[in-house]
């Protein structure tokens, strides 16, 4: 490994990201969707951290409320509210470098 290269692997920080929301039709009335499948250059940025241990200990927590709301609220999950869309985003959570090729808009 090059000096060079380990020096920008040292620098680099992490994002926690989730899928972006758009909006479809059902029942004729515009309702909230998450696109997981969407590309990570369309994903929104939640938080930055310095390291990638802060970042998943991070996710872990997002993931981990968003499971015990959707526990405690099971009818919250069959919905297409808002706020079960934003659940649903934060079970999504991801990880990423912050200099993730994957990241620029192509």
């Amino acid at each position: 490994m090059r000096l060079g290269h380990s020096l920008s692997l040292a620098l680099a920080g992490f994002i926690l990201i989730v899928p972006p929301m758009s909006h479809g039709a059902r029942f004729d009335k515009k309702v909230p969707l998450v696109d997981a499948e969407a590309p990570v250059s369309k994903w929104k940025a939640k938080n930055f951290f310095d390291s990638e241990a802060s970042c998943q200990q991070q996710q872990r927590e997002v993931k981990q409320k968003a499971a015990q709301q959707a526990k405690s609220e099971p009818d919250l999950v069959k919905g297409r509210s808002g706020r079960a869309a934003h659940l649903l985003q934060n079970l999504s959570a991801q990880c990423v470098r912050d200099d993730d090729p994957g990241l620029k808009a192509k």
